[in-house]
């Protein structure tokens, strides 16, 4: 099941829209044991559901806390999520070469960072026939505490130089701005900011927000007698 929502819409009215069809769900929540997992934040929870899928699916959902404590900039401290995210998880990433070598994920993990009026969100999206074991394993990662100097700075260099790219079309900086604008941002003022910021001052910035993130896994099992 996929829900659309465009437009500014409350979040009361979308929960009072919504709740009818996630009750018709079969759903069993158990808190996590793991200890890798209850490591991670304040609340954390495991909910399982079943549905036609071809193959188990499972989200890792972390509630992360407002970037404004960390950083003048949400699009700056998302930037660097993303960055962490895609140096554990990406297709660069030993985690997601030593799951494909173990054959255990049926494509690449699906990464994204967004941050809204409602809150901070990431997520962790993948396909396996083994989610118990493919759960640790992303859990295991994502709270080891280690941060791949290599990616960053290759990341980085990437966002740099498509910034770069964009100034240098005056059409696409023009968009650039304007949407930065909306969102009190200074599009500019962050690349001159990333470009600034060293590995160690993202090891720090990521682990402080990390430290306070909330998480829940959620995993869509095969119903019974299903192929």
């Amino acid at each position: 099941m996929k829900l659309v929502i465009a437009g500014d819409v409350h979040f009361a009215n979308i929960v009072k829209a919504v709740a009818p069809l996630v009750n018709a769900l079969p759903v069993t929540t158990t808190p996590m044991t793991n200890p890798v997992f209850d490591q991670m934040g304040v609340h954390n929870e495991r909910i399982t559901l079943t549905g036609k899928t071809a193959h188990p699916r499972l989200i890792i959902g972390l509630k992360l806390p407002d970037f404004k404590q960390f950083l003048p900039s949400n699009d700056l401290m998302q930037t660097l999520i993303e960055i962490m995210l895609d140096s554990k998880f990406g297709e660069l990433s030993t985690s997601y070469h030593s799951l494909q070598q173990d054959e255990l994920l049926q494509q690449e993990p699906y990464l994204s960072v967004s941050y809204t009026r409602q809150g901070n969100y990431a997520k962790i999206m993948a396909q396996t026939d083994q989610p118990d074991e493919v759960v640790e394993r992303l859990l295991t990662t994502l709270n080891d505490g280690e941060f791949s100097k290599p990616i960053f700075e290759l990341q980085k260099k990437e966002l740099i130089a498509k910034s770069f790219r964009t100034m240098d079309a005056i059409d696409n900086l023009a968009i650039e701005v304007a949407e930065s604008r909306i969102e009190d941002e200074d599009y500019l003022l962050n690349v001159e900011r990333l470009q600034q910021i060293t590995y160690e001052q993202y090891v720090e910035l990521v682990s402080a927000v990390m430290a306070q993130t909330r998480v829940t896994v959620a995993v869509l099992e095969k119903e019974q007698g299903e192929s």
